[in-house]
């Protein structure tokens, strides 16, 4: 390795961890308790049991994720079996393993496309500079979908590289497939890029065609075995048709127009049906911030065409993933495709940069320089805004003694009625997902399914008035406990 693949290395380390610790540093609770503690229960599910479809009858029907994050979950668990390290403690550990493997996973990506010296270093410090948000996620926040694009990287990179194995090409699909549902979809960034060559480009090169055509069939085919074997061993796999995340529900929801929720607004174009919130977001979360005005999108125009006839691999890939998310406003939540198109945005913008200093290395080289300097003030200007919300947002004291009480207390046959996913997932990280007891935490879900059954014990977040969550008539409220930001309420 090169000195200067190392010194880049690890710049994007140190620029990443210092975020995720700034994000962890001061918290009671890891951050978004409502995400983390469902990944944390779901990797506990596996990890408790000690089988990869743990058989636990009762609180986790229709709301387990420990296969559709098989990967994740997993991994951790085989880590927490072989060291008998707390799994809280390794989800955080795996923020830190996250942001290290993808460092040497980008440079692997960046040396399989990229020969020109210059070109790699502002690629790599591009990458150095994006982090996301809460819309889509990110580089910030290392969980499976985290793993799904670092993945893609690595697939990417497989496809250009001068030699490949393709039984390590095969593993890769295979855990990209797994990892994290989008990335059924995100298959359709090679289809897109086999599309543009096909258009654009007179002479394919072969190996690089049939490697991504094996991307393709492999993915597809090793998606059906795993929704079959899935399907044998829990009827709520991620690829199960009524799970929300399913490539059948996005046809469903263009087919059956009552599909989707009536409070989901939808734009109707034609005979497709856009849902507003995706359309919203992608202005919101993408195309505003990167054309603030038309200026802007007349510069990425004339630096995208430079590029195409410079690189046209790494336009191909652009438009590639930029069709991935326009054909994902057909979902609910399409939004979440820009977890692809932003990153490849940023190597794009790698690219300009690289014309940019060509432009400039006979002249006075000060106003690139200034460029840059403006651009990564401004990427870490925000990146810090994200942070520092993440680290504030949702930080609660609540004493986890309260879910093994309950846990103690709760017989089988008892229903626990959650409000929300919080106080569900805080709960059930603690070891509830055990009990066979029936636990809902939404009213919605209650009213969609038609279960009307006798709530038993009430876990309440602080502000939220019992008397909102649905209880039958008649009924009285015992506090019975004080666990801080939660109450526990038995109904007698």
């Amino acid at each position: 390795m090169k000195k200067i693949e190392k010194i880049l290395i690890l710049l994007f380390i140190i620029y990443k961890l210092f975020l995720v610790f700034i994000m962890w540093s001061g918290r009671n609770v890891p951050p978004e308790p409502d995400d983390s503690y469902s990944y944390i229960s779901e990797i506990k599910k596996v990890a408790f049991s000690k089988e990869i479809f743990p058989d636990y009858l009762g609180s986790h029907r229709g709301s387990s994720n420990y296969t559709k994050y098989l990967p994740f979950t997993l991994g951790i668990s085989i880590v927490s079996w072989l060291t008998g390290l707390n799994i809280d403690f390794l989800y955080f550990f795996n923020f830190i393993f996250g942001t290290i493997i993808l460092a040497f996973a980008i440079n692997f990506f960046l040396k399989s496309i990229i020969s020109d010296k210059i070109l790699y270093i502002l690629s790599f410090l591009m990458f150095v500079l994006y982090n996301g948000n809460g819309a889509y996620h990110g580089f910030y926040w290392v969980v499976p979908t985290f793993y799904s694009f670092l993945l893609f990287l690595l697939i990417l990179g497989m496809v250009f590289k001068k030699q490949t194995n393709y039984l390590i090409l095969a593993l890769l699909t295979m855990l990209f497939i797994l990892v994290h549902p989008i990335s059924i979809y995100a298959l359709s960034i090679f289809i897109f890029y086999l599309f543009f060559n096909l258009i654009f480009k007179k002479q394919l090169k072969r190996k690089v065609v049939l490697r991504t055509l094996f991307v393709i069939l492999f993915g597809i085919l090793f998606f059906f075995l795993a929704n079959l074997l899935f399907k044998k061993y829990n009827n709520n796999s991620a690829f199960s048709s009524n799970n929300p995340d399913s490539i059948k529900m996005t046809i469903a929801y263009q087919i059956t127009k009552n599909a989707v929720p009536k409070d989901v607004e939808k734009i109707t174009w034609g005979r497709l049906i856009i849902y507003k919130n995706s359309w919203e977001n992608f202005l919101r979360e993408y195309y505003h911030i990167l054309f603030p005005n038309i200026i802007f999108l007349l510069i990425f125009i004339i630096f995208s065409i430079r590029t195409f006839f410079q690189d046209k691999r790494i336009i191909f890939i652009y438009f590639a993933c930029l069709f991935f998310s326009l054909v994902s406003l057909l979902h609910p939540q399409g939004q979440r495709s820009l977890l692809f198109l932003w990153p490849v945005t940023f190597l794009l913008i790698g690219h300009f940069l690289k014309i940019l200093w060509d432009d400039l290395k006979k002249y006075n080289k000060i106003f690139f320089y200034l460029c840059f300097l403006f651009l990564a003030l401004f990427a870490t200007y925000n990146n810090l805004h994200w942070i520092f919300y993440m680290k504030n947002h949702n930080n609660f004291v609540w004493d986890k003694q309260c879910a093994i009480s309950l846990f103690n207390l709760v017989k089988d046959e008892e229903v626990i009625f959650y409000d929300n996913k919080m106080s569900f997932s805080s709960f059930h990280s603690q070891g509830l997902f055990q009990k066979k007891s029936l636990a809902i935490h939404t009213y919605k879900h209650l009213l969609q399914n038609k279960i009307e059954p006798k709530v038993d014990y009430l876990v309440v977040s602080s502000g939220e008035r019992p008397q909102n969550i649905y209880i039958k008539p008649g009924v009285d409220l015992n506090l019975i406990m004080d666990c801080g930001y939660y109450k526990v309420y038995q109904i007698i």
